[in-house]
């Protein structure tokens, strides 16, 4: 009489875990970017394991980021983007340091960076993942996790 509920609780359980809504093993962290001692939004982290890419986060104006990753040890490059306006569009200076200007886009309507500015701000070591100083360790010791860069 009791065996129909009982049953169908554990296939129901059985289902979620099934469908990872049981847990998916990762971890959440929370990195704080610093330059020159100051938290820096707009900053968009990549963390790498084994040449691929394990989570991402970008930072808000308290210079911190919130990622979700399995645990375990990474590369993290990290990159600034131009600043976006209050309804989510480019600021028009961004924008016209991109298309180059009065000009008008690239091919295909794209905005077409010019060579000696590609939207970033920091020095290219933390860019890219081969070379790259930034390292973090899931779960961290301690919250926020800071990450210090340099400019270009």
């Amino acid at each position: 009489m009791f065996r129909f509920p009982f049953l169908a609780g554990t296939a129901l359980a059985a289902s979620l875990l099934v469908l990872g809504c049981g847990g998916d093993g990762k971890k959440t962290v929370r990195v704080k970017v610093q330059k020159d001692g100051a938290g820096l939004s707009g900053v968009a982290l990549v963390l790498f394991a084994n040449g691929a890419q394990a989570g991402d986060g970008l930072t808000g104006d308290d210079g911190i980021a919130t990622i979700k990753a399995p645990p375990g040890d990474y590369k993290v490059t990290a990159s600034k983007k131009p600043k976006l306006s209050e309804n989510g569009i480019i600021d028009p200076k961004d924008m016209m340091k991109m298309t180059g200007g009065p000009k008008g886009p690239g091919p295909m309507g794209m905005p077409k960076l010019p060579k000696e500015d590609k939207g970033e701000e920091l020095a290219d070591e933390f860019t890219k993942v081969d070379k790259t100083p930034l390292t973090l360790k899931i779960p961290a010791d301690k919250d926020p996790v800071e990450l210090t860069v340099k400019g270009k």
